[in-house]
């Protein structure tokens, strides 16, 4: 007899169990916010004109490329190539919103740095200009803090201006710009 009322007892509170489930609300999915719209401004194919300041004089100049996907609605994720110094360089970055902090974030891992760059910003809609401040690793092996400023002239060029840290220093110095030209998109005819 006990037996069989802890059976109908665990039945019970089994069906009630499930039935409590069965009527859960589903957790409501993320939408993406206006600030997450910001980053699909940077989808696409770009070619890109680099300047590098290395010291006192006339920087270097060299050219390359960037390809940017949207993954879902939250995040951009970039790939570049290109050459600094004479040598090929490629680089992937992410980026996204974070609605928490209310920040930008992103990060930068590139073949000539062994260590992973974060960073985090605002977007200024009236002067279309998203401002990051990094910190990554310096030529010395040291923390190197950055600040890149990216400039949005229309839907088809923007312009990227790096400021770096000397080591020891809180003073930015330009040390890189990038002008981006968004590439035209191919018609369906030309891709064939």
């Amino acid at each position: 007899m006990r037996k069989k009322l802890l059976s109908t007892m665990l039945v019970a509170v089994f069906s009630i169990s499930i039935s409590g489930i069965a009527n859960a609300q589903e957790p409501e999915m993320p939408t993406a916010s206006p600030e997450h719209a910001v980053l699909k401004k940077d989808r696409g194919a770009w070619d890109c004109k680099m300047k590098m300041w290395m010291g006192p004089g006339d920087p270097e100049e060299s050219t390359g490329s960037e390809t940017n996907k949207m993954v879902g609605d939250f995040w951009l994720i970039s790939s570049f190539k290109g050459t600094f110094g004479g040598m090929d360089f490629t680089g992937s970055g992410t980026m996204g919103y974070d609605p928490k902090t209310k920040k930008y974030v992103g990060t930068w891992v590139d073949s000539m740095t062994p260590t992973v760059t974060h960073m985090s910003g605002t977007f200024d809609k009236k002067t279309q200009t998203m401002t990051l401040m990094g910190e990554g690793m310096g030529a010395d092996g040291g923390p190197m803090k950055t600040k890149n400023v990216t400039v949005y002239k229309d839907d088809g060029s923007r312009v990227m201006t790096m400021y770096t840290a000397m080591p020891g220093s809180d003073e930015m110095m330009k040390t890189l710009e990038i002008i981006y030209t968004k590439r035209a998109k191919k018609k369906k005819s030309e891709s064939k």
